[in-house]
């Protein structure tokens, strides 16, 4: 007996914590309003980058610290992960040189020209029809639902804006106080 519930305790569990990981990573999206960052907008280049086609600017897919998983299927786009394969949150500073170290260990996609957007083109990509997170899940998968950082200082010096995908609400943090770590994803052109 006390063994048949310890397993449907674990298959419980288990249960639970494949519910909670899908229903983090999808999007609840209001079908009733039409897309302003539809999957249309962007171009694909499948080497883990897009480009917007309204603005210009090409972006990671994934944010520094993981990288694109196509499935080996690049032309169903629907499919692709960001799967961990470093260091994901940063300071402030940190997140700048990470694009620094990007662009010194040879780049991205062929460009050596990578950085931090500032908080305007980091809201360019916003879808405010979804939430949790606010953003085209098949442009940028696996997005967290989290501030990322963009390089818009505020008044305070100790602090700079981001994005908040939860939502896509303008947010702050403290640029260099443990604690205050946040992912970041690099954008180049403008």
């Amino acid at each position: 007996m006390i063994e048949t519930r310890t397993i449907g305790t674990a298959v419980l569990c288990a249960c639970i914590a494949a519910l909670t990981t899908a229903s983090a990573l999808a999007a609840e999206c209001n079908d009733r309003i039409d897309a302003i960052s539809p999957t249309v907008r962007f171009n694909f280049h499948g080497d883990g980058t897009v480009t917007d086609l309204r603005s210009g600017l090409r972006w990671q897919r994934c944010p520094v610290g993981y990288a694109l998983d196509d499935n080996d299927t690049p032309d169903r786009v629907g499919d692709d992960r960001c799967v961990a394969d470093g260091v994901g949150t940063f300071n402030w500073q940190a997140a700048l040189q990470a694009a620094a170290d990007l662009n010194g260990g040879g780049g991205l996609a062929g460009f050596t020209d990578w950085r931090v957007p500032n908080v305007k083109e980091l809201a360019s990509i916003v879808e405010y029809r979804c939430v949790d997170p606010a953003i085209n899940s098949t442009v940028f998968p696996d997005t967290e639902s989290v501030m990322y950082w963009s390089t818009t200082t505020i008044n305070r010096i100790d602090s700079a804006l981001g994005i908040d995908f939860e939502d896509g609400a303008n947010a702050w943090s403290y640029k260099d106080v443990d604690g205050f770590a946040h992912p970041v994803r690099l954008v180049r052109g403008g």
